[in-house]
């Protein structure tokens, strides 16, 4: 339950209204389903298996192993989390074995076993410690149905993936037991860590797929009496759309087989447009060229591009530097071997390459212009179809100066799978470099091969970005500051996924900026720096600063929520609701607002929710905004709540419009 706002209540009691409904169920909730079972046949003294299976695929802290890896005294590593704690803070299973210097198990490895009803399996999915940046290299998944018939066994070697999955090609049905055993580890001398392995349901339906939200015993109080919030009801009625029969019990082919049972965990919201949105200051997207979501669906110039965000909302906004792909989709070759183009879900550009045994070919002959001492990367994606590969397979970067590989190489011999997986090289030219000659993708086999690649890119960056065919320009977005910010106090909330590129320190990466100037007069400002750390910056009207920073070891990769709180009384950054550093009794306080914010095109990184309040709110209150795993609240001191999800509504104008829905 959460307190409504007053612009909601009035919406509700229109007499001519449009209510928008949406409805969470997970179907496979571990601290609700009793049929689940998950069981691990070593453990640490510190363990939660259970949390492998409640769809939290990133781990809070480094935690302390007794590995030896580890120094408390630092603040990068932390103790591990006790049980009444779960709710806050992420951590997995932990097994007792530790691998040998070259990563190996002993027998019996460590295995994980999770027992459900039966039910069809589509996808699996095993993800290692985000924060310590491990993962199961050689592992086995086993699947077996009620009497414990093995039903399927997918081996994986050589995996270089933190987190991985794989779609299966067919559903394998009635499955009732799944395992994972684990044979060798990234980091010899440690224990198996594993954040998720069960594959959980959970769906969302919004307005075309219920037919209706009724709440029994509904109460409405408008002056807010009611003590937890404005809506109550003690039973909520749903139903759900059922034309293509996915909620028939006796669909053998439903992904929601033998899960239709009581005790499923259900969150709903119901909500209104905002008519008059427009005149509430939508914030406005800019890219004045089309782009490529990751699953490579082109979006038109000045539309967002909204991806899976895994968090508490269905999508993330991208928002990403401008960029040039130096190739185009046909490039020179040389050996022995034939190249076609073919087409491949999720790519956009895509080639098979056929070389015979004992022989060599490739990809990528081209004269491009080339920059002197000059940072240039390269990607190409690619999976190995049949037969096998020896070293002398790789991309590399050549120029006139450097020879063919001078300017960077990677053999990829033994990281080449029958996935997909994406391969990187970055390398700089020399003083002489006048032109590019190679940005190529080589194969060589013994026993003949055939080999895929698709969307290759080389850029003029040290890092890559998302792919595009041509030009893409930077991305900006703009929120309106009237009504919005408070300059003498307040709080910003916003989740960002923090990965490499944001953290590259050859520029700053501003990813919450109110700088009206002159100078830093009135700055509000959040931001990783061009060193290696996060920079958190406010400015009186005199220009005169108070700074905070973070080292980058104190913020792990994968979803943060960072907040900034601001007001007479203190200055304080949180990381996922832990203050880390702040100023008491801060003297230079903005004393008015310019016209915008903007999350700048050099963020490079999603971007989920942004909250703007009109005060400082409480360190416990940012605290359980983060535990809570719910939209941010909004509330009488929200000014301003972007959220990036299926209600989202985008004008031709690049303006982004987001539907009032209130959990109830």
């Amino acid at each position: 339950m959460y307190p409504v706002t007053e612009d909601f209540i009035q919406k509700m009691k229109a007499d001519r209204r449009r209510v928008l409904a949406r409805v969470e169920v997970d179907y496979t909730d571990p601290f609700l389903d009793q049929s689940l079972e998950i069981e691990a046949n070593d453990q640490a003294n510190v363990s939660y298996p259970q949390q492998t299976a409640d769809s939290v695929d990133q781990t809070t802290r480094k935690y302390a192993c007794l590995d030896g890896t580890w120094d408390l005294t630092s603040g990068e590593y932390h103790l591990a989390p006790s049980a009444d704690m779960l709710s806050r803070y992420q951590m997995g299973w932990w097994g007792a074995q530790f691998a040998d210097q070259n990563g190996y198990f002993a027998s019996p490895y460590p295995t994980l076993t999770v027992r459900h009803l039966p039910r069809p399996i589509r996808q699996l999915k095993v993800v290692g410690d985000t924060a310590r940046e491990e993962w199961p290299v050689d592992f086995q998944i086993k699947l077996y149905g009620p009497d414990d018939t093995l039903l399927k066994t997918e081996t994986i070697t050589d995996n270089d993936q933190i987190s991985w999955s794989k779609t299966l090609d067919q559903q394998v049905l009635d499955v009732a037991k799944q395992e994972l055993i684990i044979t060798r580890w990234s980091l010899p001398g440690t224990c198996a860590k594993i954040i998720e392995f069960f594959t959980s349901i959970r769906e969302v339906y919004e307005t075309g797929d219920l037919m209706s939200v009724r709440l029994l015993e509904e109460r409405e109080a408008s002056q807010g009496s009611l003590p937890v919030g404005n809506i109550s009801a003690n039973e909520v009625t749903i139903v759900l759309n059922n034309e293509d029969k996915k909620f028939d019990i006796d669909n053998e082919q439903s992904p929601l087989k033998n899960l239709l049972k009581p005790n499923r965990r259900i969150q709903a919201w119901l909500g209104a447009e905002a008519e008059n949105a427009a005149a509430e200051n939508p914030p406005t997207f800019r890219r004045n060229t089309p782009a490529y979501l990751s699953d490579g669906t082109q979006v038109a110039e000045n539309i967002p591009r909204l991806e899976p965000s895994q968090m508490v909302y269905g999508k993330a906004v991208l928002m990403e530097e401008g960029t040039t792909n130096l190739l185009v989709k046909n490039l020179g070759t040389g050996g022995i071997g034939s190249i076609i183009d073919i087409l491949v879900p999720n790519k956009v550009w895509a080639k098979r390459i056929t070389v015979e045994a004992n022989n060599f070919f490739y990809f990528g002959t081209i004269s491009v212009p080339a920059q002197p001492n000059t940072k240039y990367t390269l990607t190409y994606w690619a999976r190995l179809v049949s037969g096998s590969v020896v070293r002398g397979t790789r991309i590399y970067i050549g120029s006139d100066s450097q020879g063919t590989n001078g300017v960077a190489l990677l053999n990829i011999d033994t990281e080449l799978t029958s996935e997909w997986k994406k391969f990187v090289i970055t390398g700089q030219t020399d003083a002489n470099a006048t032109t590019l000659t190679r940005a190529a993708f080589r194969v060589e086999t013994n026993t003949g091969c055939t080999v895929e690649i698709a969307d290759w890119q080389l850029e003029a960056k040290p890092y890559p970005t998302s792919f595009v065919d041509g030009t893409r320009a930077a991305e900006t977005l703009t929120i309106p500051t009237e009504g919005v910010l408070n300059p003498q106090e307040g709080t910003v909330d916003i989740y960002l996924y923090v990965n490499p590129a944001h953290r590259d320190p050859t520029l700053v990466r501003r990813f919450f900026s109110h700088m009206p100037g002159p100078g830093n007069a009135n700055r509000i400002t959040m931001q990783h720096n061009n060193t290696e750390f996060w920079l958190f910056t406010i400015g009186g009207a005199s220009g005169n600063i108070h700074t905070v920073s973070i080292s980058d070891s104190e913020v792990a990769d994968g979803w943060r929520l960072f907040t900034m709180k601001w007001s007479s009384e203190e200055f304080a950054v949180f990381v996922d609701g832990i203050k880390m550093e702040s100023v008491a009794n801060p003297t230079y306080l903005p004393s008015s607002v310019g016209s915008e914010i903007e999350i700048e095109n050099n963020t490079n990184a999603l971007v989920d929710s942004v909250r703007i309040s009109s005060r400082a709110r409480t360190d416990e209150e940012i605290l359980a905004a983060y535990q809570s795993g719910k939209p941010l609240l909004v509330d009488e001191w929200t000014t301003y709540r972007l959220d990036f999800d299926d209600k989202v509504r985008i004008t031709t104008q690049g303006q982004i419009i987001c539907n009032e829905l209130i959990e109830i």
